[in-house]
This record gives C-alpha cells, structure tokens and sequence, in this order.
C-alpha cells in the first residue's frame, strides 16, 4: 500500500498550506501576498502570521512537504518487483507527481521554479540530496544482484543517482507543458535503464 504524507493535521496548517498552494500557482511568488493566503485559508492575516514568519517561510514548508511525498513516493515505486525499464520509469513518474504537474500546468511554473531554487534552496538542496540517496541505494541493490552494470559509469551508484536528477532537473529548462516534461521523462527512463543493463 501506498504510504502518503498527509497534510499537518491542525486544521489551520492544513488550510494554510492548502491556500497557499493555490494562491501560488494562480498569482505567482511574488504577487501572492499573505491576504490572498489569509483569505484562501478563510481566516484573517494575523492567524496566518501566528502560523508562519511570511509567504517564505510557507513557501519552503510546501517545498519540503513536496520533497517528503516526492520521497514516499519514490521509495514505494523503486520497491516494486519488475524490470529495470518498468521500475526505473514508475521511480521517475513517482517522482513527479500531481503536485509537480500542478506546478509545469501553472501559467506561473517559471517564476515557481526559480523561487523554488532561491527562497527555498536549502530544501531543495537536501531533498534532492535524500532522493539522489534513495536511487542510489536501488542501484546498489539492483548491481548486488547482477541485474545491471555501474562500472561502465565509474562504478558509483551516486554518481549515476545525480546525473538522473540533473537529466531530469533538465528537462524543466523552459518550463515546457506537463505533457511535455513527461514525455522526456519517460524516455529518460528508458535510456538510463537500457544503458546499465546493457
């Protein structure tokens, strides 16, 4: 079964959270400002404050809590039986999930993007650090087996781990249609599979 990071169960967090989200993807980082959270949420600018310092500081709660259901994710489509191809492709669809596609589908998913990496970049920094981790440790157990080969890649499961995420962080540059994104994806993990079983 399918573990899943649910919401903070106070239900002001969860509203917050929830407003926050939606506030983003419709107005963008820098326009979003606490009324429209507050409002979203349905309570007033000062409960919010009481909650969170700024928009920043629920900004990098929402980054983190996509990075921990990115993870749940990922840990349970890596976990599966299968082929490398049907493993590695369910990982990498895991990876980027609804809230991921939400975010390439707003009409404001640049702007998203770059405050991702700048208000937020020290989450985004160690939660990518903690999904290369979880790769990793697949491909070492994938290699044990004799399933696939990492020495033609220098024998590191972490460095094959970070050129996914990097392929993958790459096919965001120009903030394509979700549809799009997926489409690299999936052939992405096609790709990587084919190459270290080869």
């Amino acid at each position: 079964m399918e573990e899943k990071l649910p919401l903070p169960k106070d239900p002001k967090l969860a509203a917050i959270l929830k407003a926050a989200f939606e506030a983003f993807g419709m107005y963008g980082f820098r326009r979003t400002s606490m009324e429209d959270i507050a409002q979203g949420a349905a309570m007033s600018r000062a409960a919010v404050y009481l909650q969170f310092k700024n928009k920043e500081d629920i900004f990098r709660t929402l980054v983190a809590w996509y990075y921990e259901q990115s993870y749940l994710d990922l840990k349970a489509a890596l976990s599966q039986p299968g082929s490398v191809d049907d493993v590695l492709l369910a990982g990498f669809r895991a990876q980027s999930g609804e809230a991921f596609k939400a975010l390439l589908n707003s009409p404001h998913g640049g702007e998203l993007l770059d405050a991702k990496t700048t208000a937020a970049g020290e989450v985004v920094a160690a939660g990518d650090a903690k999904i290369i981790g979880l790769y990793a440790e697949w491909l070492d157990g994938l290699a044990a087996e004799d399933r696939i080969d990492l020495r033609p890649y220098g024998g590191s499961s972490v460095d094959v781990a970070r050129l996914m995420m990097t392929a993958l962080w790459g096919l965001k540059a120009g903030v394509p249609s979700y549809d799009d994104y997926a489409a690299g994806r999936d052939q992405f993990a096609l790709m990587f599979a084919r190459g270290l079983t080869a």
